[in-house]
C-alpha cells in the first residue's frame, strides 16, 4: 500500500493482537533490511494478549540492529509493565475545543457552526477524529445518537434501560467504541462543572478498562454491563 519495504505496518483492525501476529513480525524484524533502518508501527498496541506481549519483548529487549518499533495507544492501562519499560513513553496532548472549531471553520466554511460545535466537543480533542466525523455524516449521526442516549442513561438510573442499551450496542464494536469515547466527553464536561467530581473521576478510570477490554476481545456485553452496574 505504498509503504516501504522496510516499513511495516499492524494497524488497529479492532482484533487482539495475538501470539502468531508477534511471530511473524519477528520474522519479518529478522530479514535483511534493504536500507539504515527497518521501522515497525504497530496501532494499539495494548490489543496484544499476554503471551504475545511476553513474546514480543524478547525481540523489544534486543531488536536486530537498524531495527525501530513505534508503539502507539490512547491508554498505558493493560499494557504489560515490562513492555513500557523497554519503550521510550512520548505524550501527546489533546487540542483544545476552540482549536479544532477554528480549524474546522477553515476547512469546512459550507458547515453550519452547530455542526462544527458538535464535532470539536465529540472529537476529545483529536483533530483525526473530528476530521473523521466531519468527512462521515453516518458516523457524526452515530455519535451524537450516543451523546444523547448517555445524558438520559446517566440522568435516569435504570438498570433495566441500562441493560437494554447495551443490548443494541454491544454487538457492533464500532458503536460499543463510540459510545465510550462519547461517555469520557460526558463524564468529563460534568466533571468540570463540579457535579459529583470523584465520582466521575472513579467512572473514567472505569470507562478506560472497559476499553481496554473490548480490544482485547473480551465479552463485550459483560464489559458493558458491569460499567453500567459501576455509573
Amino acid at each position: 500500500k505504498g509503504c516501504h519495504l522496510d516499513t511495516v505496518e499492524l494497524l488497529d483492525d479492532k482484533e487482539s493482537i495475538k501470539i502468531e501476529d508477534v511471530r511473524k513480525l519477528i520474522e519479518r524484524a529478522n530479514m535483511t533490511s534493504q536500507s539504515k533502518y527497518k521501522i515497525f508501527l504497530i496501532q494499539s498496541i495494548e490489543r496484544m494478549t499476554t503471551e504475545a506481549a511476553n513474546s514480543f519483548l524478547k525481540i523489544l529487549e534486543e531488536p536486530p540492529v537498524g531495527t525501530v518499533f513505534i508503539l502507539t495507544t490512547n491508554t498505558l492501562r493493560g499494557i504489560l509493565p515490562t513492555v513500557v519499560s523497554r519503550t521510550r513513553v512520548i505524550k501527546f496532548g489533546s487540542v483544545s475545543v476552540s482549536f479544532l472549531e477554528k480549524t474546522l471553520k477553515e476547512l469546512y466554511p459550507d458547515f453550519d457552526e452547530e455542526t462544527i460545535r458538535n464535532v470539536s466537543l465529540l472529537s476529545l480533542g483529536k483533530t483525526g477524529k473530528a476530521v473523521h466525523l466531519m468527512e462521515n455524516p453516518d458516523a457524526l449521526a452515530v455519535t451524537m445518537k450516543a451523546y444523547h442516549d448517555i445524558q438520559n442513561l446517566l440522568d435516569h438510573k435504570n438498570i433495566v434501560d441500562r441493560f437494554g442499551y447495551v443490548e443494541e450496542i454491544s454487538d457492533d464494536f464500532s458503536q460499543a467504541e463510540t459510545f465510550l469515547n462519547v461517555l469520557s466527553h460526558v463524564l468529563r464536561s460534568r466533571m468540570i462543572e463540579g457535579t459529583e467530581s470523584e465520582r466521575h473521576i472513579s467512572a473514567l478510570q472505569k470507562v478506560d478498562e472497559a476499553g481496554v477490554l473490548l480490544k482485547k476481545n473480551i465479552n463485550s456485553k459483560l464489559v458493558l454491563e458491569n460499567l453500567m452496574l459501576f455509573l
